[in-house]
């Protein structure tokens, strides 16, 4: 999948009033090109609001994204530790154009794995070993419901 001079390239969004679990989702092999953010899961979408956060993100990968983005990504996960968990970035090779901060950003409760990623990601545990598990086919069945839905991509 391709991405020119838009706002986001993969993006989870939600608001402070929603409820429920978003999980095991797949992002793979991404290009970009002028991308505002390369990878955003924000969950506080428009809401400032600081209610306690009701929603929880599970089990992301990103994998595979190339090309150029003013910043590389943001993590905002308000809330308790374990807000959006299971986060994995794996082969990232993307160039934030945004100085000094083009790189990744992170707020809250974010944990997770990042595997051959550059720019490094400060919140996700580093690491150049290969993943196991999951092959990426129930990720890749439920992004693609959640596509349908018109519930990740802005």
């Amino acid at each position: 999948m391709e991405f020119v001079g838009t706002k986001f390239g993969a993006n989870i969004k939600s608001l402070g009033s929603y409820l429920g679990t978003m999980e095991n989702i797949l992002f793979e092999n991404v290009v970009l090109h002028d991308v505002e953010k390369a990878i955003n899961i924000d969950l506080n979408g428009q809401d400032d609001d600081a209610r306690v956060q009701t929603i929880r993100v599970k089990n992301v990968t990103f994998r595979n994204f190339t090309g150029d983005a003013k910043i590389a990504g943001t993590f905002t996960c308000p809330g308790p530790a374990g807000t959006c968990s299971g986060i994995l970035l794996e082969d990232i090779n993307i160039t934030g154009t945004q100085k000094p901060n083009g790189g990744f950003m992170c707020t809250g409760g974010v944990a997770g794995r990042a595997i051959h990623c550059s720019p490094p990601a400060p919140c996700l545990d580093a690491s150049e070993e290969q993943s196991s598990g999951d092959s990426g086919g129930e990720r890749t069945r439920a992004a693609l419901r959640g596509l349908a839905r018109g519930n990740l991509f802005e």
